[in-house]
This record gives C-alpha cells, structure tokens and sequence, in this order.
C-alpha cells in the first residue's frame, strides 16, 4: 500500500511543516518569554513523537494488513502532533501574558494523554496479531483435511464409491473451520484415515473405503462436537 514514492511524499509533507512552523514562531513578533519556548519545545517533541509513532505504526509492513492494524497507533500519534501544533501556536501568541508553569501544565497533559493512547493502540494492533496469527493455526489442520479428502474421489473408477468419497468430501468442507487443543488427537487421527482410504483406493480394496468413511464419519463427527463445546468455554 505504501512504496518509496510514498515515504518520500511524507518526509517532505513533514519538513514542509516543520519549516513553515519555525517560520511563524521566529518571523512573527512573539514575545520570547519562558511561556515562548515552552510552546516552542513541546511542539518539537509533538514533531518527533508524532511523525516517529507513525513511522512506528506501520513498521512491520505497508500491505493492507499492516496498514489497517497501524492505524489507530498512527492515528493516536497524529492527533497529538495537531493538538500540539495548535496548542504551541495560542502558546506563543499568549506568551507575553501567562505564567509558565502554567503552561507548562497545559502543553504536558496532552503528551500525557498521547503517550498512554498509542501504547493502548499498539497493545491492541498486538492482541488483534496475536489472535490473527492463533486463527491462522488453528484453521491449518481443517484445511489440510479438507483438502486431501477432496481428491480421494477423483483417484476412484467405481461410480458407487467415488460418490460415497465426494460426500465424506462434502462432510469435511462444511466441518467447523476452527481447531482446537482437544481436537488435535481426532484430527491426527482422521489424517491417518484418510491415507488409509487412499491406500486401499490405489490397491483397490472398495470394501474397505466403506467402512474407513464410516470410521471417518464418526471421528469427525465426535471433532467438530468437541469444537463446539469449546466455543462455548
């Protein structure tokens, strides 16, 4: 989603703003007073803290992925840097009247804010990731099942038999998509079913496919039950 083209584009946005910004705080005849360079300082720490959480936000990647997960850290970052710069600008047009510490106050608690928002979004970018990547695993074993029962049909002559291997096919495609722990033994054990049918296919042992998709039909059966129960835990 994001190429060099793209970065080039937004490092020269940010120096663009970060130019414009130094223009305005030493062209324009603000008091320098402390209220000044507190406004001037924490700017410039919006600048570093806000184009470096974006940068952050889509370090692991620029596909869509990657992108819609960083979002909300890019976002929280962003939005600080905007809150900052408007906060900086009436900073320094009221330097001349208010207190510093006062200010100093005004421009921490955003940065505050800000710093505990884009931890909150990157903790959760990681917990969506993490789930992600568990759902990736968990789905593995029904594909692979799926799969292999899928062909078996089309290495059958016999009509009879090559539709019983089309349905236990069927059975497969609309199991519970998801695995779990206590599945795991029923799936091994379907895989090694399914490669004995496969075997007796090749060797052309019919009555023996019969009673292994009989077998097969139970184990499955009891696995996608045992999925269901644990949905509900």
């Amino acid at each position: 989603m994001f190429g060099k083209k793209d970065i080039i584009r937004g490092s020269i946005l940010a120096g663009i703003v970060i130019i414009v910004y130094n223009v305005l705080a030493f062209v324009v005849p603000f008091a320098h007073t402390g209220t000044f360079w507190v406004s001037y300082a924490f700017t410039w720490v919006a600048f570093l803290f806000g184009f470096g959480t974006i940068a952050y936000s889509f370090s692991n990647g620029a596909d869509a992925k990657n992108w819609f997960y960083g979002f909300p850290v890019a976002k929280a970052g962003a939005v600080y840097l905007i809150a900052q710069l408007i906060i900086g600008l009436l900073g320094m047009l009221l330097a001349k009247w208010m207190l510093t510490w006062i200010w100093v106050v005004v421009t921490v608690i955003p940065l505050i804010i800000a710093v505990f928002r884009v931890i909150g979004a990157d903790s959760t970018r990681d917990e969506i990731q993490r789930m992600d990547e568990k759902l990736v695993k968990d789905v593995k074993n029904i594909r692979s099942l799926q799969s292999k029962s899928a062909t078996l049909s089309g290495l059958c002559e016999d009509k009879e038999t090559a539709s019983l291997l089309e349905s236990l096919a069927e059975k497969f495609k609309y199991s519970d998509p998801v695995s779990c722990d206590e599945s795991l033994k029923l799936e091994n054990e379907l895989e090694e079913l399914l490669s004995e049918i496969e075997k007796a296919i090749v060797d052309d042992c019919l009555g023996d496919v019969s009673k292994l998709c009989k077998k097969v039909t139970v184990s499955l059966n009891e696995r996608n039950r045992i999925c269901k129960l644990n949905k509900g835990k």
